[in-house]
C-alpha cells in the first residue's frame, strides 16, 4: 500500500475551491455576454472568444501543477 499524503484533504479542498471559482467566473461571464456585446458593439463571436480566453488563462493560473512539471513534482491525492 502506498503512503498517503498527510495533507490530502487540504489539497482536495483547495482544488475544489479553485474549480468553484472557475465555474462561478464562467457563469458570470456568460450572463454578461449580451450586455458586453451591446455595449462594446462587438460581435457575439468576438465576445465569446474573449470569454473562452479569459477562462483558459484563469484556469492555467489556478492550476496547481505547471505544464512543465514532471511526474515527480506533481501532487497526487489518493
Amino acid at each position: 500500500m502506498t503512503a498517503r499524503h498527510p495533507r490530502r484533504w487540504l489539497i482536495l479542498i483547495v482544488l475544489c475551491l479553485s474549480t468553484l471559482v472557475l465555474v462561478l467566473d464562467n457563469g458570470v461571464l456568460n450572463v454578461a455576454i449580451p450586455v458586453l456585446t451591446e455595449d462594446l458593439g462587438a460581435s457575439a463571436i468576438a465576445v465569446l472568444g474573449s470569454a473562452v480566453l479569459a477562462f483558459v488563462l484563469l484556469r492555467d493560473k489556478l492550476s496547481p501543477v505547471s505544464p512543465e512539471a514532471t511526474a515527480d513534482e506533481a501532487v497526487v491525492v489518493s
